[in-house]
């Protein structure tokens, strides 16, 4: 996969996502924000925090592997 590719993939994917995973995604992936800071802008415990960002990491991986794949993503 060449990297415009999978560049076009993550955006499509991200955009994709449930606005509060998201913004952990965002903050935390690619801001580089520390988990502490995402939970006061966001108001949200770390737990959920956690889950949130594991689902957004899990489908953004779901929409990668369906284009390798060749599934219509």
């Amino acid at each position: 996969m060449a990297n415009g590719e999978l560049q076009a993939v993550l955006a499509k994917a991200i955009d994709a996502l449930p606005a509060n995973q998201r913004a952990v995604l965002t903050l935390r992936d690619l801001a580089g924000q520390p988990l502490e800071e995402i939970c006061n802008a966001l108001d949200v415990s770390a737990t959920n925090a956690r889950v949130l960002l594991h689902r957004a990491r899990l489908r953004v991986w779901a929409a990668v592997e369906a284009y390798q794949r060749g599934d219509n993503v």
